[in-house]
C-alpha cells in the first residue's frame, strides 16, 4: 500500500500548531491577552489554547528551540494565520501588547510576537465560532472579533516538491495550484476548513536532531500512529524523534523536502490511556467529530 493510501485511511485530520519559544509563560500572555486564544490549560513549560474546532495552538519552552527569528514574511517557513471579523480591531489589541506589523501581503498582516516570531491576521466575512456551543472547554469566550486558525502559510523553495509531498505522500486534499501557491485542506474530520497554503520563498532548512530544535510545527492526528510509522519507513521519508510514546499517545515527526517539521499523532480514548487520567477537552471534541464523519453517530 502507497503511503498516501495509508495517511489517507488514518488521517483524521489537523490538531496542533506548536510554537516553542524561551518563555511560554510570558508568551502566553500575549497569546492568550492580546490574540485572545481561550486558555484550555496551561503552566510551564506547556500551554494550550483552544484555536478552532478541536485545533490547540500550543506553547512550549521545555527545551530552548533554535534562536533565528524571520521577521520577514516572505522568507518564514511556516506562520500560523488568524481569522479576524474585524481585523483593524485585532492589529489595534495586538500592537497595544506590544505587538509589531512588518508587513503586509495578499490582504494577510503579519505580526511579530513579543519573541519576534510571526503571525497573519486574515480579514473574513464571517465563519464558524471558535468553540461550538455543544462543547465545553472550560475557558474564557473568544474576543468578537477573533474567528480563529485558520491556516498555516509555508514559504519554501521548491514548490513543486513540497506540493508532491503533501499530496502525493502525505494525501491531503488539494484545493487549488498553480505557479505561484498551492493550497490543500489539512481539517480533516476535526476541524474542517482548516488550510495549508504553499508559497514560494525561504529556504531548505536541515533536518535537526531534535524536534525541540524547530519553534513551529505542525500535527496531524492520525487512527493507527504504528501503521503510519511504518509507511514513512518503507517510503525513506526522513523522520525525526521516532515514535516518541507517552501516557496519552504515540507521535513520530517528519520532515518535508524543504526540511519542514510535520508530526503524526495518535490520541488514544480515556479507556485506552495507559494510567487513568481525566479526558482533555481537544481530545473528546476531535473524537466526537471523528466518530460522527464516520457515521458512528449523528450530525
Amino acid at each position: 500500500m502507497q503511503t498516501a493510501d495509508v495517511l489517507k485511511n488514518n488521517l483524521a485530520g489537523l490538531g496542533w500548531y506548536i510554537r516553542r519559544t524561551p518563555d511560554s509563560a510570558a508568551l502566553a500572555e500575549w497569546y492568550g491577552g492580546a490574540l485572545g486564544l481561550p486558555l484550555i490549560r496551561g503552566r510551564v513549560p506547556v500551554w494550550f489554547f483552544w484555536a478552532a474546532g478541536s485545533l490547540c495552538f500550543e506553547l512550549k519552552s521545555d527545551v530552548p528551540p533554535d534562536d533565528r527569528r524571520y521577521e520577514n514574511p516572505n522568507s518564514a517557513p511556516m506562520v500560523p494565520v488568524f481569522a479576524s471579523r474585524q481585523p483593524e480591531v485585532t492589529l489595534a489589541r495586538l500592537e497595544r501588547n506590544g505587538g509589531i506589523v512588518v508587513g503586509r501581503i495578499d490582504g494577510d498582516v503579519y505580526v511579530r510576537d513579543t519573541d519576534r516570531q510571526l503571525i497573519a491576521i486574515r480579514p473574513s466575512n464571517g465563519g464558524n465560532s471558535l468553540v461550538n456551543p455543544d462543547v465545553d472547554v472550560g475557558a474564557s469566550p473568544i474576543p468578537n472579533d477573533l474567528e480563529g486558525w485558520l491556516s498555516t502559510v509555508c514559504r519554501v523553495p521548491d514548490l513543486e516538491s513540497e506540493l508532491r509531498f503533501y499530496q502525493d505522500v502525505i494525501g491531503l486534499p488539494l484545493i487549488e495550484a498553480d505557479a505561484t501557491k498551492a493550497t490543500f485542506s489539512i481539517g480533516g474530520d476535526v476541524s474542517a476548513g482548516a488550510l495549508l497554503e504553499l508559497r514560494p520563498g525561504g529556504h531548505a532548512l536541515a533536518q535537526p536532531a531534535t524536534r525541540e530544535e524547530r519553534t513551529d510545527a505542525l500535527i496531524f492526528r492520525v487512527d493507527d500512529h504504528d501503521a503510519v510509522n511504518a509507511a514513512f519507513k518503507a517510503a525513506r521519508i526522513p523522520i525525526v524523534n521516532d515514535g516518541i510514546r507517552f501516557n496519552s499517545a504515540s507521535l513520530t515527526y517528519v520532515l518535508s523536502p524543504s526540511g519542514r517539521l510535520v508530526g503524526f499523532e495518535e490520541r488514544f480514548e480515556p479507556a485506552d490511556y495507559k494510567t487513568p487520567r481525566r479526558e482533555f477537552p481537544e481530545d473528546r471534541e476531535a473524537i466526537r467529530r471523528r466518530k460522527r464523519a464516520k457515521g458512528a453517530l449523528s450530525a
